[in-house]
């Protein structure tokens, strides 16, 4: 089977009809048409069904197109193998993140990268854990750099860091000059949190360890990035909790007073996510090495801080 074939149905499929398909491929819709009946032909099944100018796809090629995906994705991910094998260690890595992340973590990883393997170029894609989950999952993305924790079956993981979760407050609060803090004395206080997505996320885990400690917290203010939540913290607009890596976000005014709770002892996970049954790009491979020994020293510099 041809695999240009197979791209040039994906892009039928993906652009809804032949016309755009053609204009994306940029080459002429009749050229595109004789593509797709030659396809047909071969696999000698009917892909699609032409009702007046619209094209739905058939059963057939419904299963055909999902499987292309990961047959053009397959080939694409050999293709680069087999550059980086005649030239080295080179490539192109796909990383998805939060802002955060990519403020905190992403620099350190690419400092790390340019040392050891300056011929790998990071192209980084920042957004909330579902869009960078679907961008994961379409093979849009190599890896993913979340908080929220996956199912094994579909994710393998590689942890970066484990930390302490710290509360965001404003520098006038009265918390800021108590010595020890429990979760429960914020019983009363205005929370900001983040919108849970997909799968399992911060905001699950301090809503539940709020029950432990006998209360339900008053939810001011639901968001889907931690660092608006810290500038609403400092502004005196509620109190929200988040990883203890903030503190080396590189700001210099404005900045909430980050206290730790004593009791109970509130951790965050950060984790290098990959497709499992995706293969790995050589760069790709190298790029997972990177991250796990730089996570050591990342570990260190969050507990010294």
């Amino acid at each position: 089977m041809d695999i240009n074939r197979l791209r040039y149905f994906a892009t039928v499929v993906e652009e809804q009809g032949v016309s755009a398909g053609a204009q994306k491929l940029n080459i002429s819709q009749p050229s595109l048409s004789i593509m797709i009946k030659k396809l047909e032909d071969e696999l000698g099944v009917l892909l699609f069904k032409r009702e007046k100018k619209r094209l739905i796809l058939t059963n057939a090629g419904d299963l055909l197109y999902k499987r292309s995906k990961h047959i053009i994705a397959a080939v694409d991910n050999m293709l680069v193998e087999l550059d980086e094998a005649s030239k080295g260690i080179r490539g192109e890595i796909k990383v998805g993140c939060s802002t955060a992340a990519n403020l905190t973590v992403i620099p350190r990883i690419v400092e790390t990268l340019h040392k050891n393997a300056p011929h790998i170029t990071v192209r980084v894609i920042e957004g909330n854990t579902k869009f960078i989950a679907e961008q994961l999952l379409s093979n849009q993305l190599d890896a993913a750099i979340v908080r929220t924790s996956f199912s094994d079956d579909i994710f393998e993981t590689y942890s970066i860091v484990t930390e302490p979760i710290v509360a965001c407050l404003h520098r006038d609060h009265p918390f800021v000059k108590k010595k020890y803090l429990q979760l429960k004395d914020f019983a009363e206080e205005d929370f900001l949190l983040n919108t849970t997505t997909t799968g399992s996320g911060l905001s699950d885990y301090i809503l539940k360890m709020c029950k432990q400690s006998g209360f339900t917290p008053k939810v001011k203010y639901w968001g889907t990035q931690g660092l608006p939540m810290m500038i609403l913290a400092s502004k005196g607009v509620g109190v929200t909790f988040l990883p203890k890596s903030y503190m080396l976000l590189p700001f210099i005014e404005g900045m909430p007073a980050f206290k730790e709770i004593q009791s109970p002892n509130l951790q965050s996970s950060l984790e290098l996510i990959t497709l499992k049954d995706r293969i790995k790009s050589t760069a790709t491979e190298h790029f997972i090495q990177q991250v796990i020994q730089f996570s050591k020293e990342f570990n260190d510099s969050i507990l010294t801080n």
